[in-house]
C-alpha cells in the first residue's frame, strides 16, 4: 500500500473523494498489488507481525480461537507481497508475542519465558530465557 500526501497549498482542482484529511495535509492509499497468499488464511484468527520497511511478514494461528487436533503450530513467513518464504514447525509452547528485530530476525516469545530467534528464512539462530519473578501476597 502506498500513501500519497497532498498539502493544502497544492492544486486541489482534481477529484478529492478518495483523499482523507490528516492535520494540514490530505492522504490517500493506493493499492500497488494484491497479496499473493490467495485467501489461504482467515486473518481474523491469526497473529500477524510485519517487519519494517516492507520486510517479511510472520503469521501463526491465534491460540485464543482454540487448539487444533495437532498440538504443534506452524509459523509462516511471507515476503511483503505474500509469497511464502518459509515455515517453522512450532512446538515451543504457547506463543505469547512475535516481533521482528531491526536486523529482520523473527523473535518468538513463549509462555514459559523463552525467546526464540529465527532469521527471515525460518532458520533457527538461538534462544534466550527470561527470568520471571512473581510476587505472592
Amino acid at each position: 500500500m502506498e500513501i500519497e500526501l497532498l498539502n493544502y497549498n497544492d492544486d486541489t482542482s482534481g477529484a478529492m473523494d478518495d483523499w482523507n484529511p490528516l492535520g494540514d495535509v490530505y492522504y490517500r492509499k493506493v493499492e500497488i498489488y494484491k497479496m499473493d497468499w490467495k485467501n489461504q488464511f482467515d486473518l481474523s484468527k491469526y497473529i500477524i507481525v510485519g517487519s519494517t520497511f516492507g520486510g517479511p511478514i510472520a503469521i501463526t494461528k491465534d491460540d485464543t480461537f482454540g487448539k487444533s487436533r495437532d498440538s504443534r503450530s506452524i509459523v509462516y513467513i511471507f515476503s511483503a507481497s505474500g509469497i511464502e518464504k518459509a515455515t517453522i514447525k512450532w512446538d515451543g509452547g504457547k506463543i505469547v508475542k512475535m516481533a521482528w528485530s531491526n536486523q529482520e530476525d523473527l523473535l518468538i516469545v513463549s509462555d514459559v519465558g523463552v525467546m526464540y530467534i529465527y532469521d527471515m528464512f525460518g532458520m533457527y539462530k538461538k534462544e534466550s530465557s527470561f527470568f520471571l519473578v512473581s510476587i505472592l501476597c
